[in-house]
């Protein structure tokens, strides 16, 4: 279901006819949160994906299957399980400082995670991301 998120976000954002700027307003994030929110960016916490969802008045139903528990996933190495871990702390601590600010939670999950790269491992993300974007000829 996480990975549907993006798209029925998109979609109800077109439906209600409504800009990412609209949208952004309206769930107190930014353009380019909602931008990478529904380019399924890795640094988007589905609290912000459920978040916008809210926004809109979408009709919305949420099941949690204990079964999918990511840590009982069989053959997970112990590098996974370390990245799986430090993931959700960093969540943890982007919830508690975004509560405190009154700012997004995703917001502030994007910037400890990019303050965790190093300048190389940013500069890589960014040349990824801009190839994906591109357009062919």
């Amino acid at each position: 279901m996480i990975r549907e998120l993006p798209r029925r976000v998109q979609s109800r954002r077109r439906q209600l006819g409504w800009t990412q700027s609209d949208l952004a307003r309206a769930m107190g994030s930014s353009p380019s949160r909602v931008c990478k929110l529904e380019a399924g960016d890795e640094s988007v916490a589905p609290s912000l994906m459920l978040r916008a969802l809210v926004a809109m008045d979408a009709p919305l139903r949420l099941e949690i299957d204990k079964s999918r528990d990511a840590f009982a996933e069989p053959g997970l190495t112990a590098e996974q399980r370390r990245q799986l871990s430090a993931r959700l702390l960093r969540r943890r601590q982007a919830d508690r400082i975004a509560e405190r600010e009154h700012v997004d939670g995703g917001d502030v999950e994007h910037v400890l995670f990019n303050l965790a790269l190093s300048p190389w491992q940013r500069l890589a993300r960014s040349f990824d991301r801009a190839r994906r974007k591109r357009v062919p000829a």
